[in-house]
């Protein structure tokens, strides 16, 4: 976990534990929706590949969010997985946290870029990542499945 994590006071960053699963399926599927969130096999496999690299971020005691940053195959590379906020807590600040500590996270473990693949029509998400720098990169058609596509953006660290 980075040592500077951003703390509101309010705001807890942790690594997911076994008895979290659960809750973040759900919190997956209330973010991105059935046919968006992850199956529990894929959540699964992603928890015990990379549990040390989810960030879940609690609220006054509510786990609100996630993100998984991982490594990519060339160490100076990283690949946002995925960043999912509850509905009742979007707009509160709660996804640019998450984004800072993934950075952070990444940064500290070499990364130099970051990037990720965002839903087309989620406006919201693809405000946020360029707020905050990523630049647009190509349209991934059928990304997903056929007519589910994806923006690529990514992000160049100082």
């Amino acid at each position: 976990m980075p040592s500077g994590m951003p703390n509101s006071g309010q705001d807890q960053f942790r690594s997911p534990r076994e008895k979290d699963l659960a809750d973040l399926y759900r919190l997956d599927h209330e973010a991105f929706g059935e046919t968006d969130g992850y199956t529990h096999l894929v959540l699964r496999q992603l928890f015990d590949a990379h549990r040390r690299d989810f960030l879940l971020l609690k609220r006054d005691g509510v786990l609100c969010g996630y993100a998984l940053p991982v490594l990519g195959a060339r160490e100076d590379h990283a690949c946002l997985l995925a960043l999912a906020v509850l509905p009742e807590f979007q707009g509160q600040g709660c996804g640019r946290s998450l984004l800072n500590a993934a950075v952070q996270q990444v940064r500290e473990a070499g990364a130099r870029r970051m990037e990720l693949a965002v839903r087309e029509e989620n406006h919201a998400a693809r405000g946020l990542y360029k707020k905050y720098g990523f630049r647009d990169g190509e349209l991934l058609t059928d990304y997903y499945g056929p007519g589910n596509h994806r923006f690529s953006m990514s992000y160049t660290m100082d």
